[in-house]
């Protein structure tokens, strides 16, 4: 069920008159009403009215009056003064339930009294069915239609053709009287809705190909034409009654040639699921078409137009009974999850109805027999008593109707299921295989990386110099690919994150560029930082990761000239920008560059993954991610966030820490790894302490205490390095700043309260965080 707008609220308020009209609807019958006389009078102002003319299907020598009686009293009703409306009002009103109401006349120039028959439907509760599916429907597509247009459309329009189709006149006169009231402002105005409708219907029809709207209001207004002119009007009296049933006539094919036209216009889609319609409109309005034809060209008073004219109020429940069809069997209004429950309702209200019509009187007057009860206190508890047993047994019903009537529902359940599962299934899978795959594959790659770093730190034979820079640049490759990959897997399995809060762009810009630029300067850039005291709202890290995508392109993709980091205000806004002088990209290729395993350009390693995901976490953080290009003069790369004010004055960004004489704990339990930092860590002039577990680590920190924790996440037996740590700084008596090296991709400093770094890590990145840790980091 799609969530109701204010709109939708408002027009449900509609079922009140509905429900209103179609209660005194029933009551009417139930009193014997609905009956009304044969003859058309006119007013003569203050005097009697004159008869002029006769209802076409009705004979007219049963009529009890002649065309030119004056009618001076109707029972005990002056009759003058009243017009062609409240004369039919006061017949009903004075007949209270009969088939006939004395009438005074006056005919040739002598008064006389005459008995004046009151005539009703063959069938009287014909029309309630259709009008109670009808509005079920309504309310279906109301409530389940992912497009709300059509279907308010649908639902007014039901739902005005309901309040129309339900008549009742019967007494008292104000009753009567309301009836006119209700039938001659409504019925126009119904019938241009639905063609209005039918005319927008299917949604998938062209707009070109449907016919105009005014269509629909012009045949909606000339069901008003001869209903004025009862009033009075250019036409002679005696002409009104064909001129009312011709445009019924029109009206009535109308309603029928308009969804015909529209299924021929429509795509396959729609073709098919107007079939079950056409078949509906067709069932439903052809006795009503047979009867408008014969009330205008057979005898007055044919028995067969009468009768066509009942049983068309009966046939309409086609129409409704098809739109559920095809809803259920062909997702009509694109409602997908109606399936059973439509016919189990539609079935219900059927037999419901059916029940309260053939069972409910002879019940209603035993209980009154039996208990002295009142006979309208009777009617209404069998009423209640089986409305409430019809709801509780289609509950029952429908394990049967699935059976009957989608007998391929069942197997498509139960291959949903065996699909929806096999999917769950296999994400878990995935999740665990991300977890596994990002701490072993990484872990070999971080080993690899400190080593080469511990290698480049050594005087070296100038032959072998070059050939450790190619180690370097082929293990940057790996590690960016790898960590590329990885990440975009966290990404697609919806393990990212994001932690909004004030991020200064200042020392997060500043820090970017001092980590790129030794490659910047091994390329001979120029890498330029345009300092910044702004700050805007983001998830710190991710936009690190957005931020350096960028940086990282624009220095990959620069053969000379330089790279410009900036920071742009703009309102409410805050737009990073980052220039290049590179060889730019097309208009056409910019879309195609953030898509993933896409290069643009010249090959220049990579895996084609730091745009597309960019894009995924600037969505993530709901900020804004612009590429514009020019081949042969560059790139700016820009990405817009939220301005924020600051919440305390920016600190000036803290000097790099000399880490000579640092005594560094490093925690592993993968020697390799170990030896790595070792021979990376002792260069830079640091004591190192190695630990393989948390244990070894406490009793290293006894001896000798250090400044700064490195260790793994993942320990052996299920350890981390969470526990590690805080084994350290219980054994030592103070909180010695530390640092998690870790591999696993639901790791992040925000479940373990300590700076993350993402394995493999490099030397630079390494040094950067052991500084700013020693500076007063976590």
């Amino acid at each position: 069920m799609r969530r109701l707008e204010r709109v939708d609220r408002w027009l449900l308020l509609l079922l009140v008159p509905w429900a209103l009209v179609l209660a005194l609807h029933v009551d009417a019958i139930r009193r014997g009403g609905l009956r009304e006389p044969a003859v058309m009078v006119e007013s003569a102002g203050s005097g009697p009215p004159r008869v002029t003319s006769y209802r076409l299907d009705l004979d007219r020598e049963q009529a009890g009056l002649q065309i030119g009686d004056r009618v001076l009293r109707i029972g005990s009703r002056d009759a003058r003064g009243l017009g062609p409306f409240t004369f039919l009002a006061a017949s009903v009103a004075e007949a209270d339930g009969a088939t006939q109401v004395p009438v005074e006349i006056e005919r040739g120039g002598a008064r006389r009294g005459v008995g004046v028959r009151l005539v009703g439907p063959e069938v009287p509760w014909a029309r309630i069915p259709s009008t109670i599916v009808f509005l079920l429907t309504a309310l279906v597509v109301l409530l389940r239609a992912p497009e709300p247009g059509l279907a308010r459309r649908f639902f007014v329009a039901v739902v005005t053709m309901g309040i129309f189709a339900s008549p009742f006149p019967a007494a008292p006169y104000s009753q009567a009287l309301a009836h006119h009231v209700v039938f001659n402002l409504t019925g126009g105005l119904a019938l241009a809705l639905n063609l209005g409708f039918l005319i927008r219907f299917p949604g998938e029809l062209p707009a070109r190909e449907r016919l105009p709207d005014a269509l629909a209001w012009g045949i909606g207004l000339g069901w008003y034409v001869p209903r004025l002119l009862t009033l009075g009007g250019p036409l002679p009296p005696t002409w009104v009654p064909p001129l009312g049933a011709a445009l019924d006539v029109v009206a009535v094919v109308a309603l029928a040639a308009v969804p015909a036209r529209n299924a021929l216009r429509c795509g396959p889609v729609g073709r098919q699921r107007m079939r079950w319609l056409l078949l509906g409109f067709a069932v439903g309005l052809a006795p009503l078409v047979v009867g408008s034809l014969g009330a205008l060209f057979a005898p007055p008073g044919s028995a067969w137009v009468r009768l066509s004219l009942s049983v068309g109020g009966l046939t309409m429940v086609a129409i409704p009974l098809a739109f559920l069809a095809a809803i259920v069997r062909h997702n009509l209004f694109d409602i997908d999850r109606l399936l059973s429950q439509a016919a189990t309702a539609g079935i219900s209200i059927a037999v419901l109805v059916a029940a309260l019509l053939v069972v409910m009187p002879g019940l209603a007057a035993a209980l009154s027999g039996a208990t002295g009860a009142d006979a309208v206190v009777a009617r209404v508890g069998v009423s209640v008593v089986l409305a409430l047993a019809v709801t509780a047994g289609a509950w029952r019903l429908r394990p049967l109707l699935d059976r009957v009537f989608f007998p391929e529902r069942a197997a498509r359940e139960a291959a949903l299921r065996a699909e929806k599962e096999a999917a769950e299934h296999e994400s878990v899978e995935k999740t665990r295989f991300l977890a596994s795959a990002s701490h072993d594959l990484r872990q070999p790659v971080h080993a690899l990386g400190l080593l080469i770093g511990a290698l480049g730190e050594r005087r070296l034979p100038a032959d072998l110099a070059p050939l450790v820079d190619q180690i370097q640049s082929a293990s940057r490759s790996v590690e960016e690919m790898l960590n590329g990959v990885l990440d975009l897997s966290r990404l697609d399995a919806g393990l990212v994150t994001a932690t909004p809060t004030a991020v200064a762009l200042g020392p997060l810009l500043q820090q970017l560029a001092d980590e790129l630029r030794p490659e910047a300067d091994r390329q001979g850039l120029a890498l330029r930082v345009v300092g910044t005291s702004t700050w805007v709202r983001s998830d710190p890290l991710q936009l690190r990761r957005i931020v350096q995508n960028g940086l990282t392109n624009a220095l990959r993709y620069t053969s000379r000239g330089r790279v410009l980091v900036g920071v742009r205000r703009r309102g409410a806004s805050v737009r990073i920008e980052i220039h290049d002088t590179g060889v730019g990209i097309p208009n056409a290729d910019i879309e195609e560059a953030f898509r993933p395993y896409r290069r643009i350009g010249p090959e220049r390693g990579g895996l084609g993954l730091g745009l597309a995901i960019a894009a995924r976490l600037a969505e993530l953080l709901g900020h804004a991610l612009e590429l514009r290009s020019e081949p042969g003069r560059g790139t700016c790369y820009a990405v817009t966030a939220e301005r924020m004010e600051p919440r305390a004055e920016p600190e000036a960004a803290a000097p790099q820490h000399p880490l000579h004489g640092t005594a560094v704990l490093v925690i592993d339990d993968d020697p390799t790894v170990r030896a790595g930092m070792a021979e990376l860590l002792r260069p830079w002039g640091c004591a190192v302490t190695l630990a393989a577990d948390a244990a070894d680590a406490a009793r290293a920190a006894e001896t000798a205490p250090p400044d700064v924790i490195l260790s793994d996440y993942r320990l052996e037996a299920g350890a981390n390095g969470v526990d590690a740590i805080e084994a350290v700084r219980q054994a030592t008596g103070r909180d010695v700043p530390a640092l998690l090296v870790s591999g696993d991709i639901a790791v992040t400093s925000e479940t373990t309260r300590f700076v993350v770094l993402r394995k493999p890590v490099s030397p630079l990145r390494l040094r950067a965080a052991i500084a700013q840790a020693l500076g007063g980091g976590r």
